[in-house]
């Protein structure tokens, strides 16, 4: 796959909401390059346990 630019750190805890519904996401000290499975497989495993 090719590497692509991630958060790092992507999960529920790292996501806020306003008053609009609008989506922030924050917390970008773990941002590197890498493989975009990285990502998913953490938001994934994230999403099970909320």
């Amino acid at each position: 796959r090719p590497q692509c630019y991630q958060h790092g750190d992507y999960h529920i805890g790292n996501m806020m909401m306003d008053d609009a519904k609008k989506l922030y996401i924050i917390d970008f000290d773990r941002d590197d390059y890498g493989d975009p499975w990285e990502e998913f497989n953490r938001i994934v495993w994230c999403a099970q346990k909320a």
